[in-house]
């Protein structure tokens, strides 16, 4: 039965991969981000600026998330190795996937489609949740903010993975929660779809002109199961089925 469905929704949406940003997106880690953070310059006993902290800077990178506040650019690469050991503990303890994430991942791979993850994080940081939610095995594909030269809003990560993959822009889908997820895909030519619970606020998601907004993660499954995405012959873009 689902190899019948596989074949045909993958025909019936002409997408074949779904890149996801991770922080935000997949999982809650705003709690354990900005836990580590406090924590991390709290070590580095540098004073705290609370009208600097937001919701919007977990979805920098670590180095960025450091240089928005004003710490030296030679203190950053110290900064990052204390925040990755803080990290290791933090995380596991307080982040948690989102509600439908697992199960939408395991029903989109069932279907044929190849699932990635294009993060800011570090490789150590995102292994060690992916290990911990026991979910690595669901991606053919990651790349991470210290794996490339320019992390998010430049292309460099979904460059990398849609090479890995053998995809092609069209046929691939960027999932996230930051006007740098969208920024990403836009820049590809990738389709994109906005989440509204995350690190963004929705006014500001849409003014990134998203293909598609979901408000839960398992939405996707209506979107791309029952073929809401569509070829079309303008510029890429998409519209709805029926």
């Amino acid at each position: 039965m689902f190899h019948h469905l596989k074949n045909s929704y993958s025909i019936m949406t002409g997408i074949d991969a779904v890149i996801f940003d991770f922080d935000g997106t997949l999982a809650d880690t705003q709690q354990a981000t900005m836990t580590t953070f406090i924590q991390a310059l709290d070590e580095l006993s540098m004073p705290l600026d609370a009208t600097l902290l937001s919701e919007e800077m977990t979805a920098l990178s670590v180095a960025d998330m450091f240089r928005s506040i004003g710490l030296e650019e030679s203190r950053i690469a110290n900064a990052c190795g204390l925040y990755k050991e803080i990290y290791q503990t933090t995380a596991p303890q307080c982040a948690a996937l989102f509600p439908g994430v697992e199960p939408t991942l395991q029903a989109l791979g069932s279907w044929g489609f190849k699932l990635a993850i294009a993060t800011n994080e570090s490789r150590e940081n995102l292994d060690t949740l992916l290990s911990a939610f026991g979910i690595a095995h669901l991606f053919q594909a990651s790349c991470c903010a210290d794996e490339v030269p320019r992390s998010k809003p430049f292309p460099d990560m979904g460059i990398r993975i849609l090479h890995t993959l053998g995809i092609a822009p069209p046929k691939a889908l960027m999932v996230g929660d930051s006007i740098f997820d969208m920024a990403l895909g836009k820049t590809l030519g990738l389709r994109t779809c906005a989440v509204g619970y995350g690190a963004y606020p929705l006014s500001q998601l849409r003014e990134q002109d998203p293909d598609k907004m979901i408000q839960g993660f398992s939405e996707l499954l209506n979107l791309l199961v029952r073929a809401e995405f569509i070829r079309t012959t303008h510029h890429g873009r998409l519209g709805a089925a029926g």
